[in-house]
């Protein structure tokens, strides 16, 4: 796939998020529109003769950077791919992870752990770090870190304080 090929692709979306470039790509043939992760190193080692390389993946190899931004994932159409539905998730979570410290005190989310494992989860301030306790059992609860390796959903958002 050679995405600086203009006639064959056009980049219809871009972002980078640190060293790593997020695209949405159409294919001019088919007008399929699909994901590129471009890693990119800069390696300054020798002053006189610095060294630039890049890595290209699409959404259907499922890379293992997972920060696309929402402004690229909006642009991308449903799929059947495994690894590209994978992916996507993966980077929807990331995108719903960055809020979750900023929801207030008394926030409930609901997390799908699988089919039929469904929880609720509220938000309380316990030995001065905020936690998600179990609505349905009190004193269990689960960090924020754990909660974004998952998808969640916001029921109700708090009055508390904001604070991670």
């Amino acid at each position: 796939m050679d995405i600086f090929n203009t006639e064959d692709y056009a980049v219809i979306g871009i972002s980078g998020v640190g060293s790593t470039y997020y695209m949405a790509v159409q294919e001019r043939s088919t007008d399929k529109v699909f994901a590129v992760v471009v890693l990119t190193k800069v390696s300054n080692e020798n002053h006189l003769n610095p060294q630039f390389g890049y890595k290209i993946m699409d959404e259907y190899q499922g890379p293992v950077q997972a920060k696309c931004p929402k402004s690229i994932l909006k642009l991308l159409p449903p799929t059947d791919n495994e690894f590209a539905k994978n992916w996507r998730q993966k980077c929807w979570n990331y995108a719903h992870a960055l809020k979750l410290g900023d929801l207030p005190e008394g926030s409930i989310i609901r997390v799908k752990w699988s089919d039929d494992d469904i929880k609720e989860y509220k938000k309380k301030k316990y030995r001065r770090r905020y936690r998600w306790f179990n609505v349905n059992n009190p004193d269990r609860y689960i960090t924020s870190q754990r909660l974004n390796s998952v998808g969640w959903k916001l029921l109700k958002k708090g009055n508390g304080a904001v604070n991670a």
